[in-house]
């Protein structure tokens, strides 16, 4: 018993026990005074007060749930909110098994009653950073994808397990295996900015592949950046060029980084994508300009 005591105290938790037909406790350990701040007295041969500190929203499902799962003869667990003496409210797992006669028949029921507030606590709290996140990413009004590049770098592995050593001359010598792997990569996620930039309507409008954003004069930069990833770097920055859904040719400024928690530079990649197509106009005009002012002067 005095083990058992101990175990209960690391779970921050108490076990106890009552009768199935009365619901009368006939037992609760003395951890359960420390965490809920009733008396063990108050537990046991009182029907009432067992429910009475179950909070008012989660009773009757509560007691409902465990009144059919006993009635089915399933052990269970539930998960529901307790009045503390000092009027708190804690966030509890309540662990039931069934107790039989030699009959097979129950007749009464053991838990372990556990405190997971700080756990649901910090599960919330999580919640509220990413739902924070998923709007900050959803409004902005810069580009944002999330790529997928496991199976580039699986090819280029391929390639390289082939017996190429000089990756970057092979692929100079075969142009045909860079468009097919921009085809490889998948685009997992984009925002409103990234649908408004590229005239789509959603990610699926890209078919998930980001080969479907680049033509022939897109290939050249995008090496440069397969190159980088499979080199193990996790930063990438470049202009290129890209296309829309309906085919407009754009100019782009891309920076791209490995998630802090993807395991390889290749699986989950983050890019920002900044429109640059009336900077570069501007810069092509004033470049036309010089030359035509340069040659009237020679």
């Amino acid at each position: 018993t005095a083990k058992l005591e101990q175990v209960f105290l690391a779970l921050e938790g108490f076990a106890w026990e009552c009768e199935s037909a009365t619901g009368v406790f006939t037992y609760v350990s003395s951890r359960a005074e420390e965490m809920l701040g009733y008396p063990t007295s108050d537990w046991i041969g009182d029907a009432d007060f067992f429910p009475s500190i179950i909070h008012p929203e989660d009773r009757e499902s509560a007691l409902g749930y465990c009144k059919e799962e006993t009635a089915a003869g399933a052990d269970h667990t539930m998960t529901y909110r307790m009045i503390v003496a000092d009027g708190s409210i804690k966030w509890v797992r309540d662990i039931v098994h069934l107790g039989r006669n030699e009959e097979g028949v129950v007749t009464h029921l053991r838990g372990l009653i556990i405190d997971i507030s700080d756990n649901r606590r910090l599960r919330e709290e999580l919640d509220q950073t990413e739902e924070r996140f998923r709007r900050l990413f959803d409004e902005s009004p810069i580009a944002l994808f999330e790529m997928d590049w496991s199976e580039i770098r699986n090819r280029l592995h391929e390639i390289s397990n082939s017996g190429v050593t000089e990756l970057r001359a092979w692929l100079d010598e075969h142009p045909q295996e860079v468009a097919h792997l921009s085809r490889l990569g998948r685009i997992t996620a984009v925002n409103r900015g990234a649908l408004e930039m590229f005239e789509a309507s959603s990610i699926e409008d890209f078919s998930g592949n980001i080969g479907n954003l680049m033509q022939q004069d897109s290939l050249l930069a995008f090496k440069e950046h397969l190159l980088a990833r499979i080199n193990g770097q996790r930063k990438f920055e470049a202009e290129n060029v890209a296309y829309t859904v309906s085919g407009k040719r754009i100019h782009i400024h891309i920076r791209a980084t490995s998630a802090a928690d993807s395991e390889h530079s290749c699986d989950r990649i983050h890019a920002s994508i900044s429109n640059i197509t009336s900077r570069r106009h501007a810069e092509l005009l004033r470049d036309g300009q010089r030359r035509v002012l340069e040659s009237l002067a020679s």
